[in-house]
């Protein structure tokens, strides 16, 4: 992310007093902790429990359940629309390909790529795939963040070991890594390619070479000392499953390897002569104990790595990736078997080996899980101290015989400052992906598409942040506010994006920050199509943030119907400190599309809308294809409860015509006669014989306040 170090910018408005009252998403700072919980009955799981069959406690203290929600990935699958929206983050798997490219043949990990594509093909739409990557050199790297773009999550596959051929697109969070189908001719899912390429992308020969590139470098670097090298993977998988906590919900780490040397764990399954003959005449002092039963430092780094995936709700799916078959041009490799079945076993997971097809051996555990029950409970006196809370869950009057699975716990929290790096990059990423809106930092959200050319639609993110929350806590001069907006469709997919870290002066505008607010105004590109815009605001110091979500329609650019945008409210300059998008060093600042009568005639639109009993508040539509045809404007507008009201009306009183046909519908929202509070607010506009609505807006109606007004 750039870091650019903001003076006031953009005086298109001056610094007027904050509205207490002001509308913007809802702010908590209660902690709730989830608990995802799946039961099983012979292999299957349990549906239909209720929330009296569960007991939780945290430690010893049974805790009251104050949320209780059944997630079906089966039901939730058969929905396209209700698949990823509608399921909580807690209760969507998590599947982190881990691919071992230290305990493994180049060529065991070539087929890997294709076995995990087959898995990722029968996951459910909700379902969510991280990639990565563990080598003697670099340890851990994370290739792809959690998403559900299955596009992406193929580039990933198609991309181990080599990252550097590809355009990271800048994506600080990996939730994209880059659109290399017109590079590469990639498929959306699965690894389709024959005779030569992988994924229908990077040939198997080049990344053939590449790995066993890595696999000599990193021989060359630790032949001889193979207890060094297993202490380092144990250590560096513990501090993964630690990152790893940072990210909510059950997180299955399908680890993809030949594991390492059984002797090194469980020692010789025989004796040699030289031992046996030790043993037959008595002496103890030539016997070698790790020889013969395992190395104790092997096992005791193994159990304290297996014990922090335990902790961080990490389960191992261990793949045995050298007992994949080719045409039986390789045999199946036990030697690393123990080390793949204890890691498997001790995290609740299984063991798969000898197979051909990876994601059919894994479809009893994709139907296990497929049914998750998560509990939400509020600790008491809770200290922010980092440390581990242990968890248990009791079930009552269930099946008989039935198995229950649970988060074994959860860590308190601790002062941003202390997380690395990774761990902030993953717990944005969970607030992008999840399902939940509001958080510590009061805001609200605006976007509206214009098409200004191109096969993508321009669409400017309007966001205004309460200053005071914004800045609570900071010390020192510079204050680090990160701004992610996300474009996510309805599989999943990330069609655009804007990530931003930007350094705000305190020294000259602090006073006015927390006196007025920050209206920021940045922008993501996007192809026609139905969206859900995902916008979370950080502060870099502290860790508050909040998360705006709502639908973004973007018509398309040619051809097709009429279509108008949601209402745009015209706000009166100086109330803000505005600040734009930082611009590229070289690159033309991007356009500023919000224009009224004339093109020398820019207005500033409000994102939380806030008029006054018996008012007139200008407003302006984006409108495209209307044509020739007559237009005749109605209101719709409903209260809290969805009741229809009557007493706002939104008047089009000019229409301003473009070359490219996109219009824009200039008018009035008049209130009279509507009481005080939120209300919901949709323009149907009839062109001709037809009828086009736009997307619903909230309006809070205040008694006794000046309504906005354009200058």
């Amino acid at each position: 992310m750039k870091k650019v170090l903001f003076a006031l910018v953009l005086m298109l408005c001056s610094v007027g007093a904050w509205g207490a009252s002001q509308q913007f998403g809802e702010s908590t700072s209660v902690l709730a902790v989830e608990v995802p919980v799946q039961v099983n009955l012979n292999g299957q799981p349990v549906r239909d429990l209720k929330l009296s069959n569960f007991e939780l406690y945290d430690g010893r203290d049974k805790q009251q359940i104050t949320g209780f929600e059944i997630v079906d990935l089966k039901v939730a699958g058969a929905s396209s629309t209700a698949a990823n929206e509608d399921v909580p983050i807690a209760g969507r798997r998590h599947f982190l390909m881990l691919f071992d490219l230290a305990n493994s043949e180049p060529t065991s990990i070539l087929r890997a790529r294709r076995a995990a594509a087959d898995v990722v093909a029968k996951l459910q739409p909700s379902d969510l795939v991280a990639v990565s990557t563990y080598s003697k050199m670099k340890g851990p790297q994370l290739v792809l963040g959690f998403t559900g773009d299955r596009k992406q999550i193929a580039i990933g596959l198609d991309s181990l070991g080599m990252t550097e051929m590809f355009d990271r697109s800048g994506d600080p969070l990996a939730l994209a890594i880059a659109d290399l189908s017109s590079q590469f001719g990639l498929n959306q899912v699965g690894m389709t390619g024959s005779g030569g390429t992988a994924s229908g992308g990077v040939r198997d020969q080049d990344a053939l070479e590449n790995y066993r590139d890595a696999a000599r470098a990193s021989d060359k670097a630790e032949r001889n000392n193979k207890e060094s090298e297993i202490d380092n993977f144990t250590r560096s998988m513990g501090g993964l499953a630690q990152m790893m906590s940072s990210v909510s919900g059950r997180k299955y780490v399908v680890f993809l390897s030949e594991g390492f040397a059984n002797q090194m764990l469980t020692g010789q399954e025989t004796e040699d002569q030289e031992t046996q003959t030790a043993r037959e005449n008595g002496e103890v002092w030539k016997l070698d104990s790790e020889k013969t039963y395992g190395s104790s430092g092997v096992q005791n780094n193994l159990q304290r790595m297996i014990e922090e995936f335990r902790r961080d709700d990490c389960i191992i799916q261990s793949v045995d990736i050298g007992g994949l078959k080719a045409g039986g041009d390789q045999q199946a490799k036990a030697s690393g078997r123990d080390s793949l079945f204890t890691m498997a076993k001790d995290t609740g997971g299984d063991m798969y080996e000898h197979f051909n097809d990876l994601s059919q051996a894994m479809g009893q555990m994709l139907d296990r899980t497929s049914v998750t029950y998560v509990l939400t409970f509020q600790p008491q006196s809770l200290k922010a101290d980092g440390k581990f809370r242990k968890l248990s869950v009791k079930l009552k009057d269930g099946p008989r015989g039935a198995e229950i699975s649970y988060r074994q716990g959860y860590y308190a929290p601790k002062p941003f400052a202390q997380l690395s790096g990774l761990e902030r990059r993953l717990r944005a990423a969970d607030l992008v992906m999840g399902g939940d809106s509001g958080g510590d930092i009061p805001t609200a959200v605006l976007a509206v598409p214009f098409q200004l050319g191109g096969a993508k639609a321009f669409v400017p993110v309007v966001v205004e942040i309460d200053g005071k929350t914004l800045l609570a806590g900071v010390t020192g001069d510079v204050a680090t506010i990160e701004v992610y907006a996300y474009a996510i469709d309805k599989s999943g997919g990330v069609a655009g994006f804007q990530a931003l870290s930007l350094g705000l002066d305190l020294k000259k505008m602090r006073p006015a920050i927390e006196g007025s607010g920050i209206k920021f105004v940045g922008h993501v590109d996007v192809p026609p199509g139905e969206y859900t815009l995902r916008t979370v605001i950080r502060n870099g110091q502290t860790g508050a943030h909040s998360v705006s979500s709502q639908r973004l329609s973007v018509p398309a650019a040619e051809g097709g119907g009429p279509s108008v945008s949601q209402p745009i409210f015209i706000e009166t300059p100086g109330k803000w400190v505005l600040l734009r998008e930082p611009v590229k060093e070289g690159a033309a600042p991007p356009p500023y599309p919000f224009l009224g009568k004339d093109q020398d005639q820019p207005f500033i639109p409000a994102a939380a809308v806030r008029v006054s009993a018996e008012s007139e508040t200008p407003v302006c539509v984006m409108a495209r294809n209307l044509g020739d045809a007559a237009l005749a404007a109605q209101t719709e507008m409903t209260d809290a409860q969805g009741n229809s009201v009557s007493g706002g009306r939104l008047k089009i009183t000019q229409r301003v015509k473009s070359t490219n046909g996109a219009d824009r519908l200039l008018g009035v929202f008049q209130v009279q006669g509507l009481a005080a509070g939120r209300y919901t607010l949709r323009l149907l506009l009839k062109v001709g014989d037809a009828t086009v609505e736009s997307l619903p807006i909230a309006v809070e109606v205040v008694a006794g306040v000046a309504a906005a007004s354009s200058s």
